[in-house]
Order: structure tokens, then sequence, then C-alpha cells
């Protein structure tokens, strides 16, 4: 965990960024990878400004406190990896699609859900709501009120308080919906 754990994780995030850029250059699939990125600067800025639900630890490079580079890049090579290993298995229009896309986004990213408490990657919000006392980013709604730094909203807290050995019940369930979505 620690610090060196965020810098291995930013190579690793970077590598797979590069892997995933030069497969979409060669099969001309550049708007996905394109898209991938996008998905990652909005879900992840919504997340925090809207929801509070989460705070990464700062990185090599980071888009905000609490918003690492790793945190909103990763979304490139998890969408490119999981949309192109569906695409190549059964046809986008084929009734088991979104079931194999959504599964492959939980497996792609349950992993990495399931470390990022333990290595140290991110905080989840306390009992109290907070995700990160003392934080300045910039939040919106009722949570932009409270003085005591990034915390979470009343929707976001609920949907993230069960846990099961500290990761969020129904983040497994975020990631197989956003790929079934996709």
């Amino acid at each position: 965990g620690g610090i060196a754990a965020v810098y291995e994780l930013d190579l690793l995030v970077l590598a797979m960024s590069v892997l995933s850029c030069v497969h979409a250059r060669k099969t001309g699939q550049v708007p996905l990878a394109v898209a991938g990125l996008l998905l990652g600067l909005v879900v992840e800025h919504a997340s925090l400004r809207l929801g509070g639900t989460h705070c990464h630890q700062s990185g090599l490079l980071n888009f905000s406190e609490c918003s690492s580079a790793n945190s909103v890049v990763y979304y490139l090579p998890w969408v490119y990896a999981c949309v192109t290993l569906s695409r190549r298995l059964v046809d986008e229009y084929s009734w088991s699609y979104p079931l194999l896309c959504g599964l492959f986004f939980f497996g792609m990213c349950g992993v990495y859900e399931s470390q990022g408490p333990m290595m140290g990657w991110w905080l989840w919000p306390d009992k109290d709501m907070v995700v990160k006392a003392g934080c300045d980013v910039t939040q919106f709604g009722i949570p932009a009120s409270d003085p005591r730094g990034l915390v979470a909203s009343k929707h976001a807290f609920e949907a993230l308080f069960d846990r099961v050995y500290g990761v969020p019940a129904l983040a497994p369930y975020f990631h197989f919906a956003f790929g079934w979505g996709i």
C-alpha cells in the first residue's frame, strides 16, 4: 500500500492506456478509446462534485484534489478492452452482448475496486458522511455547504454504506451496469 502503490498504479494505467491506444489506432477504433477517456472525465468528476462518493489518492499527475490522472484515464483501457472483447465474441446486436459486456466490465474493474481501500488508492465515505476532511474540491448541492471537506450526498452515502471487506456492496453492480449500458 501507500504512495509507492499509487505510483505503481499510475504506471500500470499508463501502460494499459498506451497499449489500448496503439491497438485502437491499428484497428480504426480511436473513437472508442476517446469515448472511454471522456467517460472517465465525466463520471469521475460528477461523482466527486455531485455525489462525493470517493476520493482518490494523489498520483504523479492529478486533475484536482481527490482526482488523480489514473482514476480518470483508467476508463480508457477499461471501456476499450471490455467493448473490444465483447465485440470479438458476440455480435453487438445479440441479446447476449449487454450481459457479456457487463461481465467484462465487472471482471476488469472488480479486482481494482476491491483492492482500492486496502492499497490506499482511494477513500470511501465514513459513517459521518465525510470522505476526506479538509478537502477543497468544489461540490454542488447540499454537500457544498458542509464545512468539513469532501462529504457524500445522502443518496450516495446510503448506496455506499453497506460494505463487504471495506468495499461498498453496490460497487460491483455499478461496474456491471456501466458495461451493460454501454
